[in-house]
């Protein structure tokens, strides 16, 4: 679960990042990449995100705590959903965003040059694209209120995939150290 937050986190950090598959033959500077997520608002959509994302945790954990509790009783689900939303909160509380953003500054400069930041700025600074930021978070909030059903399924079904493979293969490791042992004869 950690790692699709990390993903969706990643998601977000890269969105509005129009980079280009070479290094840039006139790098923008920290400040202008800087400048630029502020007007792209990257750290509020990041922690509006973050959000959005504790609101859903708890469905997306359902499952894993039904197998765990299988027998819990409505009190003990109520608890779940408390501890997950709690422990999202901090998460989401505690997450280093200035730090996140800083990380995204020498991506930018590799892969943007001094006149792509500049027409990004552009872009962001139109009526068009600030209804876009005002309105990213809602529509991120629907996102993740349409796909959170679609990832549990599918993890879900990975994780019974990959617990077979796991069986199997850990069955195939044992078969071969049993065919290695010579026979007491």
């Amino acid at each position: 679960m950690k790692q699709f937050l990390v993903a969706v986190l990643a998601l977000i950090l890269a969105s509005g990042s129009f980079a280009l598959a070479q290094q840039a033959a006139d790098p923008a500077s920290k400040e202008e990449v800087q400048q630029l997520f502020e007007l792209m608002h990257v750290r509020q959509q990041t922690q509006r995100l973050m959000e959005a994302v504790t609101q859903q945790f708890p469905a997306m954990m359902k499952g894993t705590f039904e197998k765990l509790l299988p027998n819990a009783t409505p009190e003990q689900r109520k608890a779940e959903d408390e501890f997950l939303k709690n422990m999202m909160s901090d998460v989401s509380k505690n997450l280093p965003y200035d730090d996140l953003l800083g990380a995204m500054v020498p991506a930018y400069q590799h892969h943007l040059t001094h006149g792509d930041i500049q027409q990004l700025k552009d872009f962001y600074s139109t009526p068009v694209a600030q209804k876009l930021q005002a309105e990213m978070p809602a529509m991120m909030a629907e996102y993740m209120q349409n796909a959170t059903p679609i990832i549990v399924k599918w993890q879900t079904e990975r994780i019974g995939e990959l617990k077979k493979k796991a069986e199997e293969f850990a069955h195939s490791l044992t078969q071969q150290e049993k065919a290695k042992k010579p026979s007491k004869s």
